[in-house]
């Protein structure tokens, strides 16, 4: 495969992943342990909200027809996963600035540099349901888990 093939074949994933996607290959010996170790000469990493969240996996390969069977595979396996968190932390966002501004706009979402136009029409309906059964669960309180981790059964608010 020839880079220029890898690249159209990346931005076709790319699309998949969603407006804020990006995926990054990296050439060389240089850069993670994996690679560092002489085992494998490339790597991708695959962001979905580039450059406001953290990288959601890397997979290496030896050449560019592996790297782009295992960048590939890895979305297909991880999307369920990522979906169910990206509706989750997004209805958090929704209970946040509800509580703090009284409604939550698309804009306000967007505003926190945590979505996407994309992400907040593709998954905003489902993150209202569960922003809804979240809220609905309270009253909300701590429970306190005395001496846990080493802290004093005082330090805990009762």
């Amino acid at each position: 495969m020839t880079p220029a093939t890898y690249a159209a074949a990346i931005e076709v994933l790319r699309k998949k992943i969603g407006e804020g996607g990006k995926i990054l290959t990296c050439v060389g010996f240089d850069g993670y342990p994996s690679v560092k170790e002489g085992k494998h000469p490339l790597s991708a990493e695959v962001w979905t909200s580039w450059p406001y969240s953290r990288a959601e996996f890397r997979v290496v390969g030896d050449n560019l027809d592996e790297l782009l069977v295992a960048v590939t595979e890895k979305w297909e396996s991880h999307y369920a996963t990522w979906r169910k968190g990206a509706i989750q932390r997004m209805a958090l966002e929704i209970i946040r600035i509800t509580a703090d501004k009284g409604e939550c706009t698309d804009a306000a979402l967007r505003g926190t540099f945590k979505f996407s136009e994309q992400e907040v029409a593709q998954l905003g309906a489902e993150a209202c349901v569960a922003a809804n059964q979240m809220a609905g669960r309270g009253p909300f309180t701590i429970t306190p888990t005395r001496g846990a981790n080493g802290a004093p059964a005082a330090a805990v608010p009762a």
